[in-house]
């Protein structure tokens, strides 16, 4: 069973602003321009999402794909339900074609491989993506399939210089930012480079910076997406102290999913970075004054529903990287190489710790604890999660005073209880039931060879009831050993009824074999001993495992009740002993 792998937004306002999902100005949908290519996408990908195709927009870094799947969205809302894929998701059904909903996901390379996996293997429809160009390739190589095949490509252009200026206009007016020199409007455009994130951005700065658009910063600002974001960078960071901790702030937020990090975490990991630079333990009182975190942090994207700052776009990360040209470049070059994957990591872990000890495990504030916990768990993994958490409660357990009891108290006599190794019963009871399974084949196999006489009856009579006597002693070693650890299996105490059903059993195959064995011939013997006497008893016996097994992870002891249980139903053949075998193995492995 797939555990839901989508959310179904309410409104598409969820997708829009400094929060939404997709990291788009709220006014997008009235301010968002056409030009004659992106017209075409549109009506091919509404009619291609109606037919049954996945689509995929690709383009280069910052050609608007992402805006304009949210307008294709919002073309389809009069279908369909819009939803999206959850972030940490490693599978993903058809759930979500049988409710009528389109999914999207941005970014597609950088969801998980597994997913993308799913989709390829199950043919599964219903989405939209979108992608880099250098990304799809670099995906198709790392799987080893043509993305074409599963997804309707169309891919994205640069837009023309006139279409630029109208996208700026329409921005400038919808935030309010004042034109000053209408020259500064044709610098820009000329810079943007057919990029309508390089708009977005001018227009966000100057509403952060609440400065009108002038020719001289118009003039200052360089070319190129990556370059602008470097340039932002320098104006911010160039020759102040904190520039290390700074970018190695930003740095880490590359390796999280959706580049998004929760508030308190990245505080944390700028505090952890500065002491590391500054070599000795600091507090948050230590930056509550710090310009510099205030200047970077300004930048950000901020998630109120998650608690957590984004990066602005994705060239924000592709210049974090390496990319660019500009002037931060050289000191983004020396942090990279200072900080390799996994000592951002161990950076990471270390502000973590210190995040939940000092800040989360302290807050009344259901909702921001629930976001740390989930953002740990989608990046770092859930044992990363238990580590953090435990090492609090930890700390808290060794802190408690200890309570010194009046010398006139009475004391309670002291008892050393030894209880039962659970991994050592476990291999017991594996060696057991096999042995048991292994043991009614080898009798099956005797009995069909005596029954078209093959074997004579009288000369293998003692072997046979060697194998017979074996047989109940492992029957006795499974069942004490189930009855042991009935606590650890079954909460009901369905462990416990199992292990005497068994024990039941064993005893029958010693009383058939001292009373029966005298006075009847050994064909006879054998059929009663393992299948007439204790048919009702397996039939129980199956039942109490299944009950035993219910809601374990163990597949396999699942597996093996229901085969126990199907054995003892049809008892002409050996199902039963195949189902002891896969008990064993079941046992072996450990209950869940």
């Amino acid at each position: 069973m797939i555990v839901l792998y989508f959310r179904v937004i309410q409104s598409l306002d969820e997708l829009l602003g400094e929060d939404g999902i997709l990291r788009l100005p709220k006014h997008l949908p009235d301010t968002f321009v056409m030009d004659e290519s992106r017209k075409a996408i549109l009506e091919s990908v509404v009619e291609w999402v109606r037919d049954g195709y996945n689509v995929l927009i690709e383009g280069g870094p910052g050609t608007g794909k992402t805006a304009l799947m949210f307008m294709i969205l919002k073309e389809l809302s009069n279908l369909y339900s819009i939803g999206y894929v959850l972030e940490g998701a490693t599978q993903i059904s058809s759930e979500h074609v049988g409710r009528g909903i389109i999914l999207f996901i941005d970014d597609l390379p950088q969801v998980k491989t597994d997913l993308i996996r799913s989709i390829i293997r199950y043919n599964i429809k219903g989405i939209i993506a979108t992608a880099r160009s250098e990304e799809l390739a670099i995906l198709e190589r790392t799987l080893g399939v043509n993305i074409r095949k599963f997804f309707k490509v169309v891919k994205l252009e640069p837009m023309p210089d006139n279409k630029i200026e109208e996208i700026l206009r329409r921005y400038l007016a919808a935030e309010a930012v004042r034109v000053v020199d209408e020259e500064a409007i044709s610098e820009v455009v000329r810079k943007a480079q057919g990029l309508p994130v390089y708009v977005w951005q001018v227009v966000r700065e100057l509403k952060i910076s609440k400065e009108d658009l002038t020719l001289e910063f118009a003039r200052r600002i360089p070319s190129g997406m990556l370059d602008y974001v470097d340039d932002i960078l320098w104006r911010i960071l160039g020759g102040k102290e904190e520039r290390y901790e700074a970018l190695i702030t930003l740095l880490t937020m590359t390796d999280f999913v959706r580049y998004a990090v929760h508030q308190d975490l990245y505080t944390y990991i700028y505090l952890v970075a500065k002491e590391q630079r500054l070599k000795r333990r600091l507090t948050m009182d230590d930056i509550l004054l710090d310009t510099t975190f205030d200047d970077i942090t300004r930048f950000l994207a901020k998630e109120k529903l998650t608690y957590s700052f984004r990066l602005p776009h994705d060239s924000w990360a592709d210049v974090l990287k390496g990319r660019s040209s500009g002037p931060m470049s050289p000191e983004i070059s020396k942090i990279n190489a200072r900080f390799t994957k996994s000592r951002r990591q161990e950076l990471i872990m270390e502000a973590a710790r210190r995040t939940w000890d000092e800040s989360i495990s302290k807050s009344e504030d259901v909702l921001r604890i629930e976001s740390f916990k989930n953002n740990i768990r989608v990046n770092l993994g859930e044992e990363a999660l238990s580590e953090i958490i435990k090492a609090e409660e930890k700390k808290f357990i060794e802190e408690k005073p200890i309570e010194v009891k009046p010398v006139e108290a009475e004391e309670k006599p002291f008892r050393i209880e030894i209880l039962p190794a659970p991994e050592a019963q476990s291999i017991l009871g594996s060696i057991c039931s096999i042995a048991s399974g292994v043991l009614l084949l080898i009798l099956y196999a005797f009995m069909l060879l005596l029954s078209v006489g093959i074997l004579p009856v009288s000369a293998y009579a003692p072997t046979i009831v060697l194998i017979m006597a074996t047989l109940a002693l492992f029957l006795l070693g499974l069942a004490i050993s189930i009855m042991r650890y009935g606590s650890k299996l079954g909460k009901t105490g369905s462990g416990i009824i199992s292990g005497i059903l068994l024990f039941i059993w064993g005893i029958s195959i010693f009383m058939t074999i001292s009373l029966v064995l005298p006075y009847t011939d050994l064909p006879f013997t054998l059929i009663l001993s393992t299948r007439v006497i204790p048919i009702f008893i397996c039939l129980l016996v199956g039942m109490s495992l299944i009950a035993v097994f219910r809601g374990s992870e163990n597949k396999i002891g699942r597996n093996a009740a229901i085969v126990i249980l199907i054995g003892s139903i049809i008892p002409v053949l050996p199902i039963l002993d195949i189902g002891l075998i896969l008990l064993g193995i079941a046992l072996g492995r450990g209950q869940k």
